[in-house]
């Protein structure tokens, strides 16, 4: 009888001029990594600098035309060894222990629902002698779905599922994002993989951010967009909650800074918005205030907040972020038994805080995962554990751990 072959992964962060020969570049690398010359699953980060068909096009000359593939464009690119921006990353998965299934949905915007069901709709209810079962979910990172989105994959794969994953990127230009299935790309779509394993994955995560100040209230709100906090201006509310921060830490006025002033965009990512959550696993959800087109008008999020939500003003530097990536990967690590490689979801407002620290962040997950890995700057992303605050997040860590 044969020998079953346990889960292996190899992974490559690559950079080049020619779209299509980065892509043949990447897959050679990630297989070089692997102890077979066979591959079943490629996920894949594409930086918008490239040509998305012609580099997918180089990467299955490699892998094969019949290999399930997805991924989706990027606004930062990291693995093991190196994060850049402007790149390719690469993970190719051969296994015996973990079975694959993928899928896309189209109209994401429109039709939240109809999409996952679409993408879903090749699912097996069960894999026989696959118990454990897993979601990747990757989707327009422009909708502002993105708890929607959350919210419908766990209700349609069934709450026990874990999931992971996160809204694509374009470099924060907020002009375009799409998604990979197979040889196709797609703009307004959602591409999950389900995955169905003989030994269970784990899925992790973790934000560095910490509160300060009072509680308020969403007391005026429509879909993205919030217009009164505790019954006042809510932008209004935002710069006196942070105002004696900037003015300590920035020596600026928060009343004088405008939409488009750099440090304003600095500022958003660095005094977010934390909801309660209660949890063991995450105390808040972060809430981005980043898509605010005035100072005049309301606060516009990445995600739908219903009026009668709590805020708490949360704050992150430098160290918490590369401490809370460290966490998130002690959790990981913690949880798989024999960890045979990773998937990493890192929100590209993490990369702002941390600047040229970043890379002690994909460091500090390498040391602790001691797996190969591949991740990409999302905006926001989605998990769902074993332990609540299931749904969308801004500024956190996601990890997937595939198990052997």
């Amino acid at each position: 009888m044969e020998e079953m072959l346990s889960t292996q992964v190899g992974t490559t962060v690559q950079s080049g001029s020619d779209s299509y020969e980065v892509g043949v570049e990447s897959a050679r690398e990630a297989m070089a990594d692997m102890d077979v010359d066979r591959v079943d699953f490629v996920q894949t980060f594409i930086a918008p600098e490239y040509d998305y068909e012609e580099c997918i096009r180089g990467i299955r000359s490699v892998v094969g035309e019949d290999t399930d593939l997805i991924g989706c464009s990027s606004s930062g690119e990291f693995g093991n060894d190196r994060s850049i921006h402007g790149g390719v990353a690469v993970a190719t998965v051969a296994s015996d222990t973990i079975k694959f299934f993928t899928g896309v949905g189209e109209n994401l915007g429109a039709n939240v629902n109809g999409a996952i069901d679409e993408a879903i709709a090749e699912f097996p209810d069960e894999v026989d002698g696959f118990p454990y079962r897993s979601v990747i979910n990757l989707h327009d990172g422009l909708t502002g779905k993105g708890e929607r989105i959350a919210l419908l994959t766990q209700r349609k794969i069934g709450v026990q599922t874990p999931f992971a994953g996160g809204g694509a990127g374009d470099g924060l230009e907020m002009e375009e994002t799409v998604v990979f299935h197979n040889g196709e790309v797609y703009t307004d779509a959602v591409v999950l993989a389900l995955l169905a394993s003989k030994n269970e994955p784990k899925v992790t995560v973790n934000h560095g951010h910490t509160p300060f100040g009072p509680e308020v209230s969403v007391t005026k709100s429509d879909d993205t967009f919030v217009y009164e906090i505790d019954d006042r201006p809510a932008f209004e509310v935002y710069k006196d909650l942070i105002r004696d921060r900037v003015q300590e830490r920035h020596g600026v006025d928060v009343d004088t800074l405008e939409i488009g002033d750099p440090l304003l965009d600095d500022l958003f990512t660095e005094y977010n918005f934390g909801i309660p959550e209660g949890s063991t696993n995450i105390d808040y959800k972060i809430r981005w205030p980043g898509f605010t087109p005035s100072t005049d008008g309301p606060l516009t999020f990445a995600a739908r907040i219903p009026e009668g939500a709590k805020f708490q003003m949360m704050e992150s530097g430098r160290e918490s972020q590369v401490k809370s990536a460290l966490l998130a990967a002690v959790k990981t690590e913690g949880r798989v038994d024999d960890l045979a490689g990773a998937f990493v979801y890192d929100c590209v407002c993490r990369s702002a805080i941390l600047g040229d620290d970043f890379e002690k962040a994909v460091s500090a997950i390498d040391q602790k995962l001691d797996a190969p890995f591949i991740g990409f700057e999302t905006s926001g992303e989605l998990y769902k554990g074993d332990a609540g605050s299931s749904g969308f997040h801004n500024s956190t860590s996601v990890i997937l751990g595939l198990p052997k």
